[in-house]
């Protein structure tokens, strides 16, 4: 239990921090509009180069990677193996993640010699919705399954991620979806998993 507690420990520090932290140090240094850009554009080669494009694609395979390591620990040490719903979300939120790498932002128009691109453009938008919403409910869906043993935790943990979300939707129907809105889900995500790895080292 020692080691899978240190174990949590640095992938949980490095989860809550290595997104939000690489993507402010990278914004501070481009012309990035958060209010009018969704952070999907830093993949859009046109705008911000191929360095940014592989930057982004690498980011988010280590959040696929982070994803699945902080979960599948998390998993193992409150012992829900036998939640085969709990260990089905993690391995589609961690594929998502992956996909999405894969599938760069593009802004041609919706035209019929543009097929190519606008389908691409359709499934990197829908791979991530996916990823926001199975992340969310990865979050629930733990909570839920530890909740009979630690009430508290789960209740805190739950009012954690209610509050994410419900900001988010909030700044998303009064200015739209924008880098803003994506933020604030990324650090409420940060936020939580801070709170779970203290409180799984206190345990």
């Amino acid at each position: 239990m020692i080691l899978i507690k240190l174990a949590i420990l640095i992938s949980g520090s490095l989860y809550a921090g290595i997104l939000p932290y690489t993507l402010w140090k990278s914004i501070k240094h481009i012309e990035y509009d958060p209010s009018k850009q969704t952070l999907s554009y830093l993949s859009i080669r046109d705008m911000y180069g191929d360095k940014f494009r592989k930057g982004y694609s690498w980011l988010l395979f280590s959040a696929a990677a982070l994803t699945y390591i902080f979960f599948v620990l998390l998993s193992e040490f409150y012992c829900l193996g036998e939640y085969d719903r709990f260990i089905e979300y993690i391995n589609y939120c961690s594929f998502y993640f992956v996909v999405l790498a894969f599938i760069p932002l593009n802004l041609y128009p919706y035209k019929k010699e543009n097929v190519k691109h606008n389908i691409r453009r359709i499934l990197h938008n829908v791979f991530a919705a996916l990823v926001f919403v199975t992340l969310a409910a990865l979050v629930v869906l733990f909570h839920i399954a530890t909740y009979e043993e630690h009430p508290v935790f789960g209740l805190i943990g739950l009012l954690i991620i209610g509050l994410t979300v419900a900001v988010m939707i909030w700044s998303i129907i009064k200015n739209s979806l924008n880098g803003f809105s994506e933020l604030i889900f990324i650090n409420g995500i940060g936020i939580w998993s801070i709170f779970v790895t203290v409180m799984t080292m206190l345990l």
